[in-house]
């Protein structure tokens, strides 16, 4: 490494065309500066560095935050498709249930709980629905109403309808905490 001593050096050892912070125009060296003319401070040009950043993020985690937006909806909107494909099964299934029923004049044991667990589900498929079109437009609060539901008022749907990644989760809330005690 080379150190360089400031108090040998002379009048030509540096000149000062070789320390251009702006190229020379072809006017010659004593034309003026354009005034659009590139900002260097540490070896950056602000300038192109303006073009990058907007509000405050970079163009790539901008594109990155649309894409993640766009699949999360539509990955609601494919949720919302088999939600409803599982309300049509639960109404076929509840309305042939009530027919049996009807038809037993509701003695039939068999006929009354399964027409009580279509009841449950068409309940539930419709919660979902609502909370996937809620979540179509804002995905926080939609998940937050389906958990609103499950946890206020179907507590046995989070073992049916609660994925098993989030279902452990779920649990720890039920789990009386030994702080409390």
């Amino acid at each position: 490494m080379a150190i360089y001593k400031f108090s040998d050096a002379r009048d030509g050892d540096l000149p000062c065309e070789q320390l251009e912070l702006f190229p020379r125009s072809s006017a010659g060296a004593g034309a003026a500066l354009p005034a659009e003319a590139p900002v260097e401070a540490s070896g950056i040009d602000l300038n192109s560095m303006a073009a990058v950043v907007t509000d405050g993020l970079p163009q790539a985690k901008k594109r990155d935050r649309l894409l993640s937006s766009c699949m999360a909806r539509l990955f609601f909107l494919v949720l919302l498709a088999a939600d409803v494909l599982w309300m049509g099964y639960a109404l076929l299934f509840s309305s042939l249930m009530l027919l049996l029923t009807c038809a037993t004049g509701g003695k039939n044991r068999f006929c009354r709980k399964h027409l009580a667990r279509g009841y449950l589900a068409i309940r539930r498929s419709v919660v979902c629905a609502l909370s996937l079109l809620i979540a179509l437009v804002a995905p926080g609060f939609g998940i937050l109403v389906a958990c609103a539901y499950f946890l206020m008022y179907d507590k046995e749907g989070i073992e049916e309808v609660v994925p098993a990644s989030l279902r452990e989760q779920f649990q720890d809330l039920f789990q009386p905490s030994l702080a409390s005690c």
